[in-house]
C-alpha cells in the first residue's frame, strides 16, 4: 500500500537535505559563509567534466559563472573551487588523450608544463590582491571575446 508523501508548507524544504552551509577562514584573516546543493552541485560537476573532457577545455569558463550565479559561492571559493575541478578533469582527459596517443610530448609537456607552473602562481598570487568584481569582469570580458572570436571563425569558414 502506497502513503502519501506529506506536504510541506516550503517546497524548498524538501530538498534541503543535500544543502550544505559552510564558514571558513584564510590565513589572512578573510571570512566566507555560503551554502550550496551538494548534490545539485555535483551534477552540474558531471555535465561540466564530459563537455570539458568532449571539447578539450577545463571547464572553468563555465563553471565559474554558474558557482557565483546559479550557486552562490563568493568569487575568490568559486575560482579556487574551478581550478581545483578544472585541474582534475584536465588531467583525466590528457591522460585519456596520451594513452589514445593524441599527445605530442615533446612541446607539450615542456611548454605547457612551464605556462602552468608559472601561471598558477601568479595566478594564485593575484587572486587575493584583485577584487571580486574585476575577478567577474575580467572573466566576462575573456567570455565576450572567445565567444566572438569563435563565431567570427564559423563565419569565415
Amino acid at each position: 500500500m502506497l502513503v502519501p508523501r506529506r506536504q510541506t508548507e516550503n517546497p524548498r524544504q524538501e530538498i534541503r537535505w543535500s544543502v550544505k552551509e559552510r564558514h571558513f577562514t584564510t590565513d589572512r584573516g578573510q571570512e566566507f559563509d555560503y551554502e550550496f546543493n551538494e548534490a545539485l552541485g555535483a551534477l552540474m560537476n558531471m555535465v561540466i567534466g564530459f563537455l570539458a573532457a568532449f571539447f578539450g577545455t577545463g571547464g572553468g569558463f563555465i563553471r565559474m559563472p554558474v558557482l557565483v550565479r546559479a550557486f552562490g559561492f563568493p568569487v575568490r571559493v568559486a575560482v579556487a573551487t574551478s581550478v581545483l575541478a578544472m585541474s582534475i578533469y584536465a588531467t583525466a582527459g590528457a591522460a585519456t588523450h596520451a594513452v589514445l596517443g593524441h599527445v605530442d610530448w615533446y612541446p607539450t609537456l615542456v611548454w605547457v608544463g612551464m605556462g602552468l607552473v608559472i601561471g598558477s602562481q601568479l595566478g594564485a598570487r593575484l587572486a587575493v590582491t584583485v577584487k571580486a568584481f574585476w575577478i567577474l569582469r575580467l572573466l566576462t570580458s575573456l567570455l565576450f571575446v572567445m565567444g566572438a572570436r569563435v563565431l567570427v571563425q564559423g563565419i569565415a569558414s
